[in-house]
């Protein structure tokens, strides 16, 4: 069974709206890490996506975010 985990680290972003982020690529990446028959980890990038976040409430309860990955 191979489980794939995706970090998102959004070191900085650019703002396009009162309330929506647009994630800053140059500033931010998209890992990830495949168990490999339990008995090592493998990990990659992703190197093309695109995304966004909004938010109305200052403590993210309400957060939106959408994503969209480049995979081959």
């Amino acid at each position: 069974m191979k489980k794939i985990f995706v970090f998102v680290l959004m070191a900085a972003a650019t703002i396009s709206a009162q309330t929506k982020w647009k994630i800053d690529n140059s500033h931010s990446n998209i890992n990830f890490t495949v168990a490999h028959l339990i008995i090592s980890e493998v990990t990659g990038t992703f190197k093309e996506f695109s995304g966004t976040v909004e938010s109305a409430k200052e403590d993210f309860s309400d957060m939106k975010l959408d994503i969209a990955i480049k995979a081959n």
